[in-house]
């Protein structure tokens, strides 16, 4: 499956990767000078409802990882469209302080027709994790039916590795996100759902987003460098039993 690069930018629909289709192999994403546009979700990895017991979920990069070279742009052109991220695979995103990742909608991106502090242009970035959250038991977690259900298309976290490694986040832009996916479950600009002390989270910038800027949903995962800008509700926000860090912060 490909994407269709017009000489500029490279579009992707639904066939090649969307909600009801998630990617299910490694993937880079190469660097081009214009814009990267997605038509639908991009989804990384399987959601595994482990409920009940027996149900394997992926751990630790056994699911596919998603790479994304410094310097690109990645736009959606429908609100209700984001980038999730699953238990037990990966994304690698770093940028530079001159190469940055960025992440935005299509009018932002491409048409240039967002305004600085327009929001809900687009979904957010959301990663799903085998941390802990406290919305487990521990006999649960002992079992491996913790499964708790994320905002957004329901999808799955927890488990019981504080541990764990997503991958990589680093000079990373994420703007005018924060679609209402339903009544009041509006996602954030990036959400780490029970995510892993071994993902690296350093100088990653949420700018003018609907809902929080930056939410923990339990587990360990610490930041570095956080910025938030123009964030309609809370710049850092946590709960469910997260223990990480965030280690300087800037919030306007």
């Amino acid at each position: 499956r490909q994407g269709t690069f017009d000489g500029r930018n490279c579009v992707y629909g639904s066939d090649f990767v969307g909600g009801n289709n998630p990617l299910r192999v490694n993937l880079t994403i190469p660097f081009i000078s214009g814009v990267h546009i997605f038509e639908d979700k991009l989804f990384v990895g399987q959601s595994i409802d482990n409920r009940a017991p027996g149900v394997a979920v992926p751990q630790d990069g056994q699911g596919p990882t998603l790479t994304i070279q410094a310097g690109n742009t990645l736009a959606w052109t429908d609100a209700a469209d984001y980038l999730l991220i699953n238990r037990g695979s990966r994304i690698i995103a770093n940028g530079s302080p001159t190469a940055p990742i960025t992440f935005t909608g299509f009018t932002d991106a491409v048409t240039g027709t967002a305004g600085p502090e327009d929001v809900q242009l687009w979904g957010g970035v959301v990663i799903n994790g085998n941390g802990i959250t406290n919305n487990c038991t521990d006999q649960q977690r002992t079992d491996g039916t913790c499964a708790v259900v994320s905002e957004g298309q329901p999808t799955f976290y927890g488990g019981n590795n504080n541990a764990e490694s997503s991958g990589e986040m680093r000079y990373v832009v994420i703007k005018h996100a924060g679609f209402e996916v339903a009544t009041d479950d509006e996602l954030n600009g990036l959400t780490l759902n029970a995510v892993g002390a071994g993902t690296v989270l350093d100088h990653v910038q949420v700018y003018s987003t609907y809902d929080d800027g930056f939410e923990w949903f339990g587990g360990a995962a610490s930041i570095s460098n956080a910025i938030a800008v123009y964030v309609k509700d809370d710049s850092l926000d946590f709960s469910d039993g997260y223990i990480g860090t965030v280690d300087t912060a800037l919030a306007i």
